[in-house]
């Protein structure tokens, strides 16, 4: 009996610990509310504001609303690393929202390959009809996992919903479903190629109208 209670135990446990979590709520009147638990702070020097030159602009149609995507970097910043430093997005004209991050974000890339391409600043996902999510991906400074930045659009609002480290190492997409592999840490090795550590890892599926994470 004991023996019993023990796997029972244990079978709960891990099932828990794979168990997913929506990483934003929608209120009632279908405003996205963020997790505060999925919103990582990011170094920004306040001082690099006066100069941001545009590098690219994306269109995205949306509904009834008319959403582009300007992709700024800092003026002097030419030979940084990041593609682009600073994300604003507007609506029917108007600006929604805006962010930076000096350490910069790639054009769209997977770990498992970094073949970043020209044509994908970011990655686009339709959540349903009126809303999408984009994803940007953050540059890897040495043994640092970068950050995964995702935006929700609707409504004619921008909101930011998950902004934490860790590399995208794979996407897969199953019917209406796509799963981004996520690794948290960066695995480092002794000189005989004996990893130091293990892959922390996770996941982050899109479906049904959420994202929804899972720590593995």
């Amino acid at each position: 009996m004991k023996r019993l209670l023990i796997l029972t135990i244990s079978v709960v446990f891990g099932i828990l610990s794979y168990a997913q979590t929506s990483v934003f709520s929608y209120g009632e009147d279908g405003t996205i509310k963020a997790k505060s638990a999925f919103l990582d702070p990011i170094d920004t020097n306040p001082n690099k504001t006066a100069s941001c030159p545009l590098i690219k602009e994306v269109s995205l149609p949306m509904s009834s609303f008319k959403y582009s995507v300007k992709l700024k970097g800092y003026e002097g910043w030419e030979n940084e690393p990041g593609d682009y430093h600073v994300i604003e997005i507007l609506c029917n004209g108007r600006s929604v929202f805006e962010m930076r991050y000096d350490d910069g974000w790639n054009y769209f890339y997977l770990a498992k390959d970094y073949i970043k391409s020209p044509n994908t600043p970011f990655k686009e996902f339709n959540l349903s009809s009126d809303c999408k999510a984009l994803v940007f991906t953050g540059i890897t400074i040495g043994s640092q996992p970068p950050f995964t930045t995702i935006v929700i659009l609707r409504n004619g609002k921008a909101t930011l919903v998950y902004n934490k480290e860790g590399y995208i190492n794979d996407m897969e997409t199953i019917g209406n479903v796509v799963k981004l592999k996520l690794q948290l840490n960066t695995v480092e090795y002794h000189d005989d190629n004996i990893p130091y550590n293990e892959a922390e890892v996770a996941e982050l599926e899109i479906k049904n109208g959420m994202i929804y994470y899972t720590n593995k």
